[in-house]
């Protein structure tokens, strides 16, 4: 309030912490996550975290929003998932309703990742508030289910289009493209690595084909390695313009929360 006008806050510049505790005799889980009550009565997740101090349980929730919060629990396994090198961060993706199957027990892990999609992924991980509306790419209808993951991606400065008018949402992701959206989220998240030219080029250099990145990638790709959220495909192969699977890209994703001290880790 200021000189009798009272203006209310609705978004923050950055994550604003909200701590629940859990009630005596509850357990503290993984699967615990919290979620925003729209107003329309929708619900999104946002980062949450498990914390203990003095033998009590907190649920630490970071959100850029002024909203009403609540807790819930929910356990999701994928068949296809059984075994395979993502299983534990798949599953804990699916469980804190960021990433979802083709159905409820099939994921479809190396399934390519969309432009698109690898946006909405990064979106819902954040638990920013989707924006509604137009935007300058005439590649992406009001009508499509990712206009208001692309419109809130415009808004947060985390994409950039092939062109100013042209976003190729129904493209795969290649590994270079995704970390420049993922360095960009770095910046939200407070997640930032210092690096200057030289060590840009020293980090590519330790891969056989660090040298095959793009010039506007480099830096992005190299913040991500040196973050600890891209790893090579092997120890020598960076393979920068390679396609991104599904369990890939929700790992990659995982990294840059946990990583960030947004959610816990498994």
């Amino acid at each position: 309030t200021y000189e009798g006008n009272t203006v209310e806050i609705t978004k923050f510049t950055e994550y604003v912490e909200r701590t629940i505790s859990l009630p005596e005799g509850v357990e503290p889980s993984d699967n615990l996550t919290g979620i925003v009550i729209e107003d329309d009565g929708t619900i999104r997740q946002v980062p949450t975290r498990i914390e203990e101090v003095d033998g009590q349980y907190y649920v630490v929730m970071s959100s850029m929003t002024n909203s009403v919060y609540t807790v819930v629990e929910k356990h999701v396994e994928y068949h296809d998932m059984e075994g395979h090198w993502a299983e534990n961060v798949v599953h804990d993706m699916g469980s804190r309703m960021i990433v979802s199957g083709v159905d409820a027990n099939h994921f479809e892990p190396d399934q390519l990742i969309t432009r698109a999609e690898f946006v909405a992924m990064v979106i819902n991980a954040l638990g920013l508030e989707k924006t509604q509306g137009n935007n300058e790419f005439k590649d992406v209808n009001s009508q499509d289910w990712y206009n208001s993951f692309i419109n809130t991606a415009l808004e947060y400065n985390l994409i950039k289009g092939y062109s100013s008018d042209r976003f190729g949402p129904n493209d795969p992701i290649t590994r270079e493209q995704a970390m420049t959206v993922i360095e960009k989220a770095m910046k939200l998240t407070r997640l930032e690595v210092e690096l200057d030219l030289n060590d840009v080029d020293t980090i590519l250099s330790g891969f056989a084909d660090g040298e095959m990145t793009a010039p506007y990638a480099r830096y992005s790709v190299a913040s991500g390695i040196k973050a600890g959220i891209l790893h090579g495909r092997s120890s020598d192969i960076l393979a920068p313009k390679q396609y991104v699977g599904k369990a890939e890209a929700a790992v990659i994703v995982w990294r840059l929360l946990e990583k960030s001290n947004l959610i816990s880790q498994l």
